[in-house]
């Protein structure tokens, strides 16, 4: 439960992370 929850984490992280890199693509 925990490793699948911390994924989803990382997933919504990295997600943030390339929309303001790259806000136009987005």
């Amino acid at each position: 439960m925990l490793s699948v929850y911390n994924h989803a984490l990382m997933v919504q992280l990295q997600l943030r992370v390339l929309r303001a890199r790259h806000p136009t693509t987005y």
